[in-house]
């Protein structure tokens, strides 16, 4: 395990707690086997084809951070490229949040912080957390959460919407244990050890990396509304699942601007379907694919499809980190 030491000043430091470095996880095996690897301590997450051994060293991490929200414990973070890609995400939060200034996020919308930090950890990454503020009021916590309270974050694997519950998400996804996530790479839920809150986790996101629009998620002469944070739905296929409105197009180029806009600005929709280039049908809560045919779009979620990002406007590529208190080290 691996756990993180506070320093004085604006230093945090993620100290090496184990006596023995693990060889790398075989990725080539399957995702389950991969996990159950990493999760008993047989392996570690670090590419040993890219020079990385596996022992203790720094690394310099970034985050901008509200004000008032200093320190690594139960964060992320991101090294230069990643953090950059981070805070163009949220270029334009600050007109968003203005007119509804408790929507996912608006914690971070004015006079925000860059902290620089500097974590000495044992070199063994985990899978990648994502550590958010507790969810404490509003009618529906996990579709519609109230930002506005930032005391206590909680770090987890699909926690976009923690509660005092634990860890939620509006999109949701079985916890299978993957190599293969489209977004984060790895997943490994140790439901025995739980390994992954006692490491720093470590993802390089799809969504940062160069090409990752408009060359993936849907061809690229769909409209710009669909180049970011939408899935295309495989040719032969339909979504099948709740309905929960419709809207009327009038040619394919409409009905993407609507299905992809209309699906951006609502935080409940995971998805949108047409037949005909005419009505456009939203989902809310999981779909599926049917025989059919059909055009139409599943959404990423969370900051990619929902919060009008400008995510994949460079090629920057970078990581993220997740630092859960979970790891910090003995005094």
């Amino acid at each position: 395990a691996m756990a993180l030491r506070r320093r004085a000043g604006a230093l945090a430091a993620l100290a090496a707690c184990v006596a023995a470095v693990a060889p790398p996880c075989d990725v080539t095996k399957s995702g389950q086997e991969v996990c159950d690897d990493y999760c008993n301590f047989r392996c570690g997450f670090y590419n040993a084809s890219q020079g990385e051994t596996g022992a203790p060293h720094r690394a310099q991490l970034y985050r901008i951070t509200p004000a008032n929200v200093t320190g690594v414990l139960n964060k992320d973070t991101g090294d230069a490229r990643g953090d950059i890609g981070f805070s163009l995400a949220k270029k334009n939060r600050t007109a968003q949040c203005t007119n509804n200034p408790s929507m996912a996020d608006c914690l971070l919308r004015g006079n925000d912080l860059y902290g620089v930090f500097t974590i000495e950890f044992d070199g063994q990454w985990g899978p990648y957390l994502q550590c958010n503020p507790e969810q404490i009021g509003g009618a529906d916590p996990i579709l519609k959460p109230d930002w506005s309270d930032d005391r206590n974050f909680i770090c987890g694997q699909d926690c976009l919407a923690p509660t005092s519950t634990g860890c939620h998400s509006p999109f949701p996804t079985n916890h299978t244990n993957t190599t293969g996530d489209p977004s984060f790479g790895t997943k490994c839920f140790c439901d025995g050890t739980q390994r992954h809150h006692l490491t720093v986790g470590r993802s390089q996101p799809s969504f940062l990396k160069a090409g990752s629009w408009g060359s993936g998620g849907v061809p690229s002469s769909w409209v710009p509304q669909c180049q970011t944070g939408f899935y295309q739905v495989d040719d032969g296929q339909c979504l099948t699942g709740t309905v929960y409105k419709t809207l009327q197009a009038w040619s394919f180029d409409s009905a993407a601007a609507l299905g992809c806009e209309a699906c951006t600005d609502d935080l409940q929709c995971t998805g949108w379907s047409t037949k005909d280039n005419g009505t456009v049908e939203f989902f809310v809560g999981n779909t599926s694919n049917v025989s059919g045919s059909c055009t139409g779009a599943t959404a990423d979620g969370g900051s990619l499809s929902k919060q009008k990002s400008w995510f994949g406007v460079g090629t920057f590529g970078g990581f993220w980190y997740s630092t859960p208190v979970g790891g910090e080290c003995p005094k």
